[in-house]
C-alpha cells in the first residue's frame, strides 16, 4: 500500500466516525488527517520529480559517455585511453609499431613515456620533437589536430 493510499484509508476511517466537527479535539484530528493527506501528496510529487531527475541524469551520463568516446576519435578508429585524474589534457594520436593500432592518449601520459598498447600490450616509445613541423597530433577543443610520431 502506497503512502497516498494509507493516508486515504486513514481519512476514510476518520470520516466514517461521523465526528462532531464543532468539538476542539475532533477539529484537531480532522486537521491532522488533512495534513497527512497533503503530505502524502507532496511526497508523491517529490518522488515523481526525483524519478524525472534520475532519468535526466542517466540520459546526460549516456550523452557524456558518447562525447568522451568521440572527443579523441582517431583517424583509424583507434582506442581512447583516458587520463585517470580526468584532467583537461591535450590528446595525441600514437600508432603502435607492433599492431598498427592508433591510440589517443592525454598529454600527461605521453610525457611519462611509459605507454603500452591497449590492443597488444607492446611498449610504445615516443620521440617528442620541439619543432612546429613535427608529426604531432592532438585534438583541441576547437577541433584542430596535430600528429605525434612513435619510434618504429
Amino acid at each position: 500500500m502506497t503512502l497516498s493510499e494509507k493516508a486515504s484509508y486513514v481519512k476514510g476511517l476518520v470520516e466514517g466516525f461521523d465526528l462532531d466537527k464543532d468539538k476542539k479535539e475532533n477539529k484537531a484530528l480532522l486537521a491532522i488527517v488533512d495534513l497527512l493527506d497533503d503530505m502524502a501528496g507532496s511526497v508523491l510529487d517529490l518522488e515523481n520529480q526525483m524519478d524525472d531527475a534520475a532519468d535526466q541524469v542517466e540520459d546526460m551520463a549516456d550523452d557524456l559517455e558518447k562525447v568522451l568516446k568521440n572527443m579523441c576519435k582517431c583517424h583509424d578508429g583507434g582506442n581512447y585511453d583516458s587520463d585517470e585524474d580526468g584532467s583537461d589534457d591535450l590528446f595525441y594520436e600514437v600508432k603502435c609499431p607492433a599492431c598498427n593500432t592508433t591510440v589517443c592518449l592525454p598529454e600527461s601520459k605521453v610525457m611519462e613515456n611509459d605507454i603500452n598498447c591497449p590492443n597488444c600490450g607492446q611498449e610504445i616509445e615516443i620521440e617528442i620533437e620541439d619543432s612546429d613541423d613535427d608529426n604531432r597530433h592532438h585534438s583541441d577543443s576547437d577541433g584542430s589536430e596535430k600528429t605525434l610520431g612513435s619510434d618504429d
